[in-house]
């Protein structure tokens, strides 16, 4: 992926944070239903970006598994290559998806 694209991509992501911190689960739903993974390398960070991405529009919608099986390979690249900061992003949003998981099966 070129620095451009890096780039790009990093403002649609920032575009869907926005969206899911105004409350507006609908155009965010819209973003992730129509969009497709564009980094395979697990060791890039754009893998870790657009993952989180998409696990935090699944967390919007209450799609729980989901947000921890997404989350879960990068979370274990992230600590193997010392990206701290991405492993600890990852293991919150995966906290705070099993919290949510827990309190709908009571």
């Amino acid at each position: 992926m070129t620095h451009f694209c890096a780039g790009f991509f990093k403002g649609k992501e920032n575009r869907v944070r926005f969206c899911l911190e105004a409350g507006d689960i609908a155009s965010a739903t819209r973003w992730a239903r129509t969009y497709t993974f564009e980094v395979e390398n697990e060791r890039d960070p754009l893998y870790a970006i657009e993952r989180m991405a998409m696990a935090r529009v699944c967390f919007a919608q209450g799609k729980i598994d989901e947000v921890i099986k997404l989350l879960e390979r990068p979370a274990l690249v992230s600590k193997q290559v010392g990206r701290i900061y991405c492993m600890l992003s990852y293991r919150s949003l995966q906290a705070l998806a099993l919290h949510a998981q827990h309190a709908t099966r009571q």
